[in-house]
This record gives structure tokens, C-alpha cells and sequence, in this order.
């Protein structure tokens, strides 16, 4: 049975459970049985999440799907796929999707999904159509922020705790992971540069069943302090707005125990992949910036996370770009201070 915690308003599990749980559960159980039809090469994704399931060997790509709802339109969502060898996947199917009516119906990005004790928790960026205010510098200001479902299975399917986010309704916020420090769990996001110029980095503590955030966010960092971030209009040449970009937060500790953030922005040469580090050693830092990329190669949004060799790995989408976007997963070295990549990246992925 599907439970939402204790700040989960009934009336909304309730219509959540007619629209979206209840045709989902039959064919969500078949997921793993799949064949791998889809090649690496050919499944389109940004800001890919790779899931490892040791027990049945298996890995979970988790992606932002469009599927069909039912009235001869589409609505937004997440699917997962299913793989043995990280280049074979299986075809998607739903976990998540976005009932008419949400607060947020426009969009959804960064899906992350994390097995805590006994439940599953898909964080899930998501944008509405109505707006903060007036668009800046020509560009539209849309809620958005990052929301946690609940599940009792890694496939779902996944339903809201409340009909809103677990961020500020009234920011631009994006990319939310959680982290767990001395039995408290925090959630770490962006704060949006359309919003705010210079992006930032930014933390909140979660409720114990991460059902609300509590108290109030404390910025990390900001873009700018990375020496190899450059603002949007210098990359694009003036062709965008002016800010400085922070996406895809993801922590990892060293061998050391030295705590490392990878994160995104841009180079003049395009998207890329940093490294931050705490000096506390706490998610509270304070971080100082590498001052070199990890990768610069226009491919971003990373996550690190160790095969079913235990090899560590970094995935990642390549390139830059809407629809031509591909995962990458890398084969990263831990080499105790910090972390780089094992072999020269050379795509394959179409860059137009």
C-alpha cells in the first residue's frame, strides 16, 4: 500500500490515487523483466539518474517523459528504464506524472530517486505556467522548484506528500538532492539565476520523513565564485541574458573523507562539470571552488554513483542541447583528495 506521511492531505492522495495509482500498479510489477531493446546511443536524456539494484543487477534510469493522458494530449512526467550493462535499455514507462491540476503543469527536470530505510523518494524539479512576476530582460519568471514523492517500490508509482513544493513557492528553484549529516537530512538546490543574476547554491533542512523542509535555506555558494564560470551572455556571446549559472548538485566523500560537490555552469567553450569542496567537512561548509572544471565539454547535470563492478562512475548528458542529449556514464578515479576522470572524454553524440 502507498502511504504519504504524516502532512499528506488525504483529499489529494485520493485524486492522486484515481488518475494516476491505480492503472500504474499491474504494469509497473512486469518492469524488470523487460528486454533491452534501446541502445545508449539512441535513448534521449538530460540530467540522467542512474539507480543501482544489486540485488537483481540491474540499473534504473530515471528521465523527464511525456506520456499520454488519456484525453489525446500528452502530460509531463518521469519514466524509468531498466539495464544490465549501462549501453541496453529497456523501453520507459511512467513512475510519475503530473495530474491536471497540479501546481505545476509546465515542465519537469533533474528526476532523482533514493531508497531511504524502507521507502522511495523521487525529487522532482517541476515548473507551473503561472509566473512570479514580469519577465526579466525579456525572459519569463515561472514557479518552479523541486518537490519529493514517496513510494514504496523503486518503480513506483510515486505520489506528492502535498500539491506544492518543498522549496520556496515564490523562487526559482531547481535540481534539489538530499544529504543526510549526524542523523539529519538536508536538501541541497539552486536558486535560480533568471530569478537572482547570480546563482546560487543553497541548503534546508528536511523533516525526519521528508515531507516539508523546515527553518530557512543558508547559500552555500554562489556561481561566480567558481574561476572558471563565466555568465551566460559571455558564453553565448550577448545572445542570452546576463547571470551566472549553478545546476546539478551532487555530493560524494573521498577516500580521505575529504566532502566533494560536483555542479554545473558554463565555460566560454560551453557546459561543464566542477568540483567544490567543504573545509568543515560538513554540508555547511564553507566550499572553495576548484579552479579547474572536472569536464568541459559541453556536458553537464552529473551524478556519481559506483557500477555493478564497483567501479566508480560519473553520468552525465551530452551535449548541451534539447532532444540530441545523451547519457554518458564515465569511469571516474577517487584518487583520495579528489576525483578525475579515468580517460580522456570523447563523445559520440551528435553535437547539432
Amino acid at each position: 500500500m502507498i502511504t504519504c506521511g504524516p502532512s499528506c492531505s488525504e483529499s489529494w492522495l485520493i485524486r492522486w490515487s484515481r488518475v494516476f495509482l491505480i492503472p500504474l500498479l499491474t504494469s509497473s510489477l512486469v518492469a524488470v523483466s523487460e528486454s533491452f531493446p534501446i541502445s545508449r546511443e539512441n535513448l534521449y536524456v538530460r540530467d540522467p539518474y542512474v539507480w543501482v539494484d544489486r540485488e537483481s543487477q540491474t540499473y534504473y534510469l530515471y528521465a523527464a517523459r511525456e506520456y499520454p493522458d488519456g484525453k489525446g494530449g500528452m502530460r509531463v512526467g518521469v519514466g524509468v528504464h531498466t539495464s544490465k550493462d549501462l549501453e541496453s535499455w529497456s523501453s520507459g514507462y511512467p513512475v510519475f506524472t503530473v495530474i491536471e491540476g497540479a501546481w505545476a503543469e509546465a515542465d519537469v527536470w533533474a528526476p532523482e530517486m533514493h531508497q531511504i530505510n524502507d521507502k522511495y523518494y523521487l525529487f522532482v524539479t517541476l515548473t507551473s505556467d503561472d509566473l512570479l512576476g514580469p519577465p526579466r530582460d525579456g525572459r519569463k519568471q515561472p514557479k518552479r522548484g523541486t518537490q519529493i514523492m514517496v513510494a514504496d517500490s523503486p518503480i513506483g508509482p510515486f505520489v506528492p506528500f502535498v500539491d506544492r513544493p518543498h522549496t520556496n513557492l515564490g523562487w526559482m528553484t531547481l535540481d534539489g538532492t538530499p544529504w543526510q549529516e549526524d542523523g539529519q537530512w538536508w536538501l541541497v538546490y539552486c536558486h535560480e539565476w533568471a530569478q537572482i543574476v547570480d546563482g546560487t547554491m543553497d541548503l534546508i533542512r528536511l523533516k525526519d520523513d521528508l515531507s516539508a523542509t523546515v527553518g530557512r535555506n543558508t547559500v552555500l555558494f554562489k556561481a561566480s565564485d567558481a574561476p572558471w564560470v563565466v555568465s551566460l551572455a559571455e558564453f553565448s556571446q550577448g545572445k542570452h541574458a546576463h547571470g551566472f549559472i549553478t545546476d546539478g548538485p551532487w555530493m560524494h566523500f573521498t577516500q580521505s573523507g575529504r566532502l566533494a560537490m560536483i555542479w554545473s555552469s558554463f565555460t566560454t567553450t560551453g557546459y561543464a562539470v566542477g568540483l567544490a569542496y567543504s573545509e568543515s567537512g560538513s554540508i555547511r561548509g564553507p566550499w572553495v571552488q576548484d579552479p579547474q572544471p572536472l569536464l568541459n565539454a559541453n556536458g553537464g547535470h552529473g551524478m556519481i554513483f559506483r557500477d555493478l563492478d564497483g567501479a566508480l562512475r560519473l553520468a552525465l548528458h551530452y551535449p548541451n542541447t534539447h532532444q540530441t542529449a545523451r547519457g554518458y556514464y564515465l569511469r571516474i578515479d577517487d584518487t583520495g583528495d579528489s576525483l578525475k576522470l579515468v580517460e580522456p572524454f570523447l563523445p559520440t553524440a551528435r553535437s547539432d
